[in-house]
């Protein structure tokens, strides 16, 4: 009897493996090299972002940015990093004692990010103010967090002195491009960056209330679409930025 089940828990077994091996060759066969990609995910982490990375059909674009940013041989005061809304910053004329190189791109999300912050190690700031997660809204807020940190971390790695200020995400209200009905999930991700700045002893710069009305939506005043701001929205802005780029 004890024989009888010996058999039966070998070929249960057996069974089991030829089935685990059977799904394994199916993946590398329909899908190509899939126990490598899982290899690189879990267990090569760099390898799997950059061969992402190549993907993008704007890699090479940002690369001859970069290329022509470490040519340039820029010392910077004062870098802005992140999405569209960092894009038309420029507070040099309030500031002619400081440098500032803004380095915001359009569409731009954490991943991308990641590959730019090269571009932030090249003209080596002092301070960097950062805004990232409107573009990553939706996303669960686990992988947002996680990419997030990825970014400031790689900031801190590449420049070991600088002082990093976290911009939170900035309301919505209705137009072409924002909506009112999106303030709740920013203000919840707000939360989590706050956390996260507190647990990480970063500078959190709050901005949300002081482009907001009194119902936590973005001032018709200062919108230009529902999403991104216009002059007197990034005056605002400067105004909440002043201690931190003066101190």
């Amino acid at each position: 009897m004890k024989q009888q089940n010996l058999y039966r828990i070998v070929i249960a077994v057996s069974i089991v493996i030829i089935c685990a091996m059977s799904i394994i060759i199916y993946k590398e066969e329909r899908y190509g090299h899939w126990m490598l990609h899982r290899y690189q995910h879990y267990f090569a982490p760099q390898e799997e972002f950059l061969r992402n990375a190549k993907s993008r059909d704007d890699y090479w674009c940002i690369q001859g940015w970069t290329n022509t940013l470490q040519k340039l041989n820029i010392d910077c005061d004062i870098c802005f990093f992140g999405h569209s809304q960092i894009v038309p910053i420029d507070y040099q004329a309030y500031y002619p004692e400081k440098k500032f190189v803004t380095l915001g791109y359009w569409g731009d999300d954490e991943d991308g990010m990641l590959l730019r912050v090269e571009q932030v190690k090249c003209i080596k700031p002092e301070k960097v103010f950062f805004m990232s997660g409107i573009n990553s809204i939706r996303c669960h807020d686990d992988e947002f967090i996680e990419k997030y940190e990825k970014v400031i971390d790689s900031i801190h790695s590449t420049l070991p002195n600088v002082k990093i200020y976290a911009m939170n995400i900035l309301p919505e209200c209705d137009g072409g491009v924002g909506k009112y009905s999106m303030n709740e999930r920013i203000r919840e991700r707000n939360k989590i960056i706050a956390d996260y700045c507190l647990r990480k002893g970063l500078t959190l710069v709050d901005l949300y209330p002081a482009l907001a009305d009194e119902e936590g939506n973005l001032k018709q005043k200062v919108s230009l679409d529902g999403l991104h701001i216009n002059e007197m929205g990034y005056e605002i802005i400067r105004h909440e930025l002043d201690k931190y780029i003066t101190e």
